[in-house]
């Protein structure tokens, strides 16, 4: 699965629409930086695709996640900090306000993630 990279400013973000998810971070030290804009710019007009399993190398840091979930109408989300001294959250979005059930969904799917691109 590809997500498309976009930025504003400093920072970052990779949205997998079929997946619900969508990766934003700061990054906190210029070479991150550099990193992600140098992908960007080296992709291809409005072909901005970042694999899932690139994520970790795209972002360039390690990332330390909150165990908290923040619960958003329509979306759940998970805070962290990367290694460089930025930061980066997690994001499970619906279209619509979200259910008990779409909650837990979304709980359970940035747990996976965490587990699966950034331990």
């Amino acid at each position: 699965m590809v997500g498309l990279l976009k930025i504003d400013g400093g920072r970052f973000w990779v949205e997998y629409e079929e997946r619900n998810v969508q990766v934003v971070w700061t990054p906190g030290a210029p070479e991150p930086v550099a990193k992600a804009r140098r992908w960007f710019d080296e992709s291809y007009p409005r072909l901005e695709q970042v694999p899932e399993t690139m994520l970790r190398s795209l972002i360039g840091s390690d990332a330390d996640f909150s165990p908290t979930s923040v619960r958003k109408e329509k979306s759940v989300e998970r805070h962290g900090k990367l290694s460089d001294g930025g930061s980066i959250k997690l994001v499970y979005f619906k279209e619509k306000p979200l259910s008990d059930s779409d909650y837990h969904e979304g709980v359970e799917a940035l747990s996976t993630w965490i587990s699966s691109y950034f331990r």
